[in-house]
Order: C-alpha cells, then structure tokens, then sequence
C-alpha cells in the first residue's frame, strides 16, 4: 500500500480547511462539503448517506484539523462528534489533484487533418477482446479518447453485432429494433436504404439520449465506393468559434429542434 501524501501545511478557517501539500500542491475544502462527507453519516457496505440534506447545519464551522497517522481529524463548533479523513482520500477528492483517468483526456483531431483509419486509430482482433480484458480496455480507452475505433474479423453473420457489442455496452432498442439494416431498396423511405452517397452528418438527433456510440458492421461490403467518412464535430465547433462567433454563438444558444418523420 503506497504512503499516504505528506502534508506541508495546515490552515483552518471557519468556512475552509485548506492544505498545503508537500510537493507545493494546495488544495481547498469547504466546511459544508467535509460535514456532508463524514464518514459516520455514510452506510460502511454502500457508501451511501444515512442522512438527509437538510439534516445538516446550515452552515458548519471548523474549529479544528490535526493530522495523525496518515489522516485528518476535524471538528466543528458546537458538534460533539469529529469526524476523521484519511489523506489520500482528501487527495483524490480534491480538484487537480484526482487519479488520471486516461478516458477523459479527448484527444481532438487536428484542423485540416487528413487521418488514416489504419495508421491513426485503434484497431482489435475480434476473439483478442472477447479473451483478453486488457486489451479490450486499451482499445475502448482509445475509443472513448478519440471517438471512433475498428474490430476487426468479427464474423460476417447478421447476429455477430448483437452478440459483440455487449463487449463495449449496453445496446439500446430504437424503432428500428436493436439493429438497422443498411441496404438498398426501391422507393426508399431512407436515404441509408439507397445507393446514394450520404454527407457528413450526426445519426437519430431526434432521440433522448442521442446516441452515445454506434456500431457499423460491414456484412457484403462493396467492391467499388462504399467509403466511410468521419468527422471531429467538437473540431468543427471549434473552428466555427474563431472563424465565425457569431455563428458559434447563434448555434450554441439556439435550441434547434429535431423530430423523426416516417411513412
């Protein structure tokens, strides 16, 4: 077990505790935060709090912190009970100061980028991360930073999809069913029922939750044409905000309404 973080300095303030760590780092808690946070209030199995809001004081002021064996005991005035707080916990808790989490990092595509599927993303074999976890947890890390990812040999069956995606999570029924058949038909209701080219353009904006992630399998895919062209819409919107704000900022303001139309 690594040693909790040392502590440089202590300050506190009826409103405030604020901690001066070793490596120069200060991190700020506020009296009312702390209180709601005492671990005497929380299940020990579920971590969940036994008490209500407005069970609290309105507003709790710290009379004391002293810090022993690697945590921080606190009172408040007017309070009987303290509460203790190990450090690494206040650590992790605090802002800037929070376990990596490589998820969040989103790494957004370059202006004018032109980027190559095989060369830029990341790519698994399909028995690779039903087998391997970490592996598979690498490859949707990457999928989460970058927002687009490939699985490779997956079967070439209509159900392979359904029984592959439970890997990345949970798939959501919509009308079409828990699957969308892409293929042409005549007279189609659909422009992904055609054989026409489509854009670049965001799926079902009209559903509540819009789509989180979507999965493509190619059953047949076509010998000629049939190219899938992605975009990095946050990129975009970035673009559009130093090129034209005051179109940014009519987008970004204006609700603008979606709804799904069908025969």
């Amino acid at each position: 077990m690594p040693d909790p973080p040392e502590v440089r300095r202590l300050r506190t303030d009826p409103e405030m505790l604020t901690i001066e760590w070793a490596d120069g780092a200060v991190s700020e808690f506020a009296s009312l935060w702390l209180r709601d946070n005492r671990s005497d209030d929380r299940d020990a199995h579920s971590g969940q709090r036994l008490i209500d809001v407005a069970d609290l004081p309105e507003e709790p002021r710290l009379r004391s912190a002293v810090q022993r064996d690697g945590a921080l005991r606190i009172e408040w005035d007017g309070e009987p009970q303290a509460a203790c707080f190990a450090l690494d916990w206040l650590a992790s808790h605090s802002r800037g100061r929070a376990a990596h989490a490589p998820e969040l990092e989103v790494h957004r595509w370059l202006e004018g980028a032109k980027l190559d599927a095989r060369r830029d993303f990341a790519w698994i074999g399909h028995e690779v991360a039903r087998r391997d976890p970490a592996a598979r947890l690498v490859w949707l890390t990457r999928l989460l930073q970058q927002g687009l990812a490939f699985l490779a040999d997956v079967p070439a069956t209509e159900a392979a999809i359904l029984e592959t995606m439970p890997l990345v999570g949970r798939v959501l029924e919509t009308n079409y069913g828990l699957t969308f058949d892409v293929r042409s038909v005549a007279q189609p209701e659909n422009l992904a029922y055609s054989d026409l080219g489509l854009g670049l353009h965001t799926d079902n904006p009209y559903r509540e939750p819009v789509p989180g992630f979507q999965a493509l399998h190619a059953l047949i895919p076509s010998r000629e044409g049939g190219e899938s062209l992605f975009a990095d819409g946050f990129a975009m919107a970035e673009h559009l905000r130093a090129s034209a704000p005051e179109a940014f900022a009519l987008l970004s303001t204006r609700a603008v309404p979606f709804h799904y139309r069908s025969q």
